[in-house]
């Protein structure tokens, strides 16, 4: 509207971009988050590890929210598949259950398998809800 022209270097323009990113990825991951509470709230979501294996056990998962960097020690089933905290023999087929040095990363591989969106979030506020959440297809 009528003002001059800003000038600006190359590095100039390369830091404004990434401040503008990274605004926009944080005010992504509270939305992600926002969508999450609320659903968890509605009995539609899941947080914590035990809860949001159970929901990718059921293939309820559409969104897999999970703090970079979160790992667990778990077990998975041989015979089903089945994601756990520890459970043996397996709650779902009976089958003897192997340790998993992340299970984490085993959920995450899952809810790709299972066309689930993946969402990697650094807000605090996912620390509240145990590092992991999910948000249920249905």
């Amino acid at each position: 509207r009528g003002g001059r022209p800003v000038r600006a270097g190359r590095v100039e323009l390369s830091r404004a971009i990434s401040e503008i990113d990274g605004v926009r990825e944080q005010v992504h991951q509270e939305a992600v988050l926002d969508v999450l509470r609320d659903r968890i709230g509605t009995g539609k979501g899941t947080g914590g590890l035990a809860a949001t294996l159970e929901a990718l056990a059921d293939g309820r998962v559409a969104t897999l929210v999970v703090k970079p960097g979160y790992a667990a020690v778990g077990t998975r089933c041989p015979g089903c598949g089945h994601l756990g905290l520890g459970a043996r023999p397996c709650p779902r087929c009976g089958s003897i259950t192997e340790l998993v040095d992340d299970v984490v990363e085993a959920a995450i591989d899952r809810a790709l398998a299972q066309d689930a969106t993946v969402e990697f979030c650094t807000s605090p506020g996912l620390d509240d809800l145990g590092g992991v959440g999910a948000v249920d297809r249905f």
